[in-house]
C-alpha cells in the first residue's frame, strides 16, 4: 500500500521508545518533535513525515542470522514450538496480521503429514507447509518483542500470492484448515460456503483476508468491490465488528485462520488466536515490523515469537 494512502493516520503502533543512535522511535519512525507535533501538525506536513517512515526503520533494523537450515531439524523444532504453550506464530504484514496462539488450559492438536505441520485449537489454526531451502533465522528482538523471535522464511522462488490493491472477492475457500472451531461455540470455523475477501493491502509475500457465509455481509462487501482499506472500514467497519467473520492470514507458506470475536474499540485482544489491523501502521506500507529485515534471496513466511526450550 501507498505510504501516503492515509496520511492523516498516526503511526503509532505502541512502541515508544527513541533508538539511542538514530534517535527516531523503533516503532513508529518519528521523531520525538513529530511524536509532540502530531496533533497539530497539517495535512502535508502529516504525509511528508509519513512518507520518510520505510527509509528511516529500514535503517535501524538488523538481517537476521540463520539458526535451523536441515529439513529434518526444521520439521522437528516447528512441531516441538507448536505444542508450547507460550509460542506465537504471526502471518501477515505490518499492522495487518493474525496471530496464531494456545489458550491458556488447552492442549494443541498439531498434526504433522510429511508435507505440512498444522495446529488447531479453540478459536483458530495454523498450518505450515514444507518446501526445499525452507529456513529459520534469529530475528534478535524487534521493537516491543518481549520473547525470543524467529523468522521463518522461504527461497524467493517460492510461488509469490496474486497481488491485489484493493477489496477483492476471492470466491469460495480453496484450501481452509480442517479441525478449527470457533471460540463461541462447538462448531467447526467454516459455515456452508464461506467466500473469501482479500483486503488487497498489496503484497505479493502476504494478504490479510476475511471470510463469511453471511448473506448481508456478502452482500455489503461484494458492493465495495476495489475499495481500499480506508474507504472499506468507514463503508462496512461497524458491521464488520458486529458480524466479526473469520479473519485469514496467509504468506506463501503458511496461513492462520481466526474465528475468535473482534473485541470492541478499546478492548483487549484474547490471550487465544487473534488478529490486528491498524491503519496508521499498514499505512507505513511495510511487510515486517520495525527492527526486523529478511535475509537477501528469501521471503518472510511467519514470525514465530516465543517457544520455551526450543532453541
Amino acid at each position: 500500500m501507498n505510504a501516503a494512502a492515509m496520511p492523516a493516520a498516526s503511526p503509532c503502533i505502541g512502541i515508544c521508545r527513541l533508538h539511542e543512535a538514530a534517535r527516531v522511535c523503533i516503532g513508529c519512525g518519528r521523531t520525538g518533535e513529530e511524536i509532540a507535533g502530531w496533533g497539530s501538525a497539517d495535512h502535508t506536513t502529516r504525509q511528508a513525515v509519513v512518507a520518510a517512515l520505510p527509509a528511516r526503520l529500514s535503517a535501524i533494523e538488523h538481517t537476521p542470522v540463520a539458526t535451523f537450515a536441515l529439513p529434518t531439524t526444521l520439521q522437528s523444532t516447528l512441531e516441538r514450538a507448536l505444542t508450547q504453550p507460550d509460542t506465537a506464530v504471526v502471518v501477515g504484514c505490518h499492522g495487518a496480521v493474525a496471530e496464531f496462539m494456545t489458550p491458556p488450559g488447552e492442549r494443541p492438536n498439531v498434526e504433522v503429514d510429511g508435507e505440512s505441520i498444522t495446529s488447531t485449537v479453540t478459536g483458530g489454526a495454523v498450518r505450515l507447509t514444507f518446501a526445499d531451502g525452507l529456513a529459520l533465522f534469529s530475528a534478535g528482538e524487534p521493537a516491543g518483542a518481549t520473547k525470543a523471535t524467529r523468522l521463518l522464511a522461504a527461497p524467493k522462488a517460492q510461488k509469490q500470492l496474486p497481488l491485489a490493491h484493493g477489496l477483492t472477492r476471492l470466491g469460495n475457500d480453496p484450501a481452509p484448515i480442517a479441525g478449527a472451531m470457533r471460540a463461541d461455540s462447538h462448531s467447526p470455523a467454516q459455515a456452508p460456503n464461506p467466500v473469501l475477501y482479500d483486503l488487497g493491502l498489496g503484497f505479493s509475500e502476504a494478504r490479510f483476508m476475511i471470510r463469511s457465509a453471511d448473506p448481508t455481509l456478502t452482500a455489503r462487501l461484494d458492493a465495495l468491490e476495489g475499495a481500499k482499506l480506508g474507504t472499506l472500514l468507514a463503508e462496512a467497519g461497524a458491521m464488520l465488528l458486529e458480524a466479526s467473520p473469520d479473519r485469514v492470514a496467509e504468506s506463501p507458506l503458511c496461513r492462520v485462520e481466526v474465528t475468535t470475536k473482534i473485541p470492541p474499540p478499546g478492548g483487549r485482544s484474547p490471550r487465544a488466536p487473534h488478529t490486528h489491523l491498524m491503519p496508521g501502521a499498514i499505512a507505513l506500507g511495510r511487510l515486517l515490523p520495525p527492527g526486523v529485515g529478511c535475509p537477501p534471496g528469501f521471503v518472510p513466511v511467519a514470525l514465530i515469537y516465543g517457544g520455551e526450550g526450543v532453541q
